[in-house]
């Protein structure tokens, strides 16, 4: 049985972007983000997402072990700050995905 997105979609979402993530991970502690002594110590929690569309496997390895990095880059060095998250979330929040109605937005 396929899911969603044919068998290509499910390696990608099985294989190069969970093979991503893990290097991206790796790539992370090489350069001292995670340092190496406590990495066996630490929980990472991810979401990983494919677009049904992909047509390149290496493109998917490449973009999320890329993504990885640059999420724990962004943890360790504390970016965007908090001051930063309140000032665009004055606008409203919103994502590809979902915007909500302003009248969601009242408290």
């Amino acid at each position: 049985m396929l899911l969603a997105g044919g068998e290509l979609h499910q390696r990608a979402t099985w294989g190069s972007a969970q093979a991503g993530l893990a290097q991206g991970i790796v790539d992370a502690v090489d350069e001292g983000l995670i340092p190496p002594d406590e990495a066996d110590d630490l929980l990472i929690i991810a979401a990983v997402w494919v677009n049904p569309e992909l047509d390149d496997l290496d493109a998917s390895f490449r973009n999320q072990r890329a993504a990885a990095y640059a999420a724990v880059r962004a943890a360790i060095t504390g970016t965007p700050t908090v001051a930063d998250v309140q000032a665009v979330a004055k606008e409203g929040p919103a994502n590809p995905f979902y915007t909500p109605a302003t009248e969601m937005l009242a408290r």
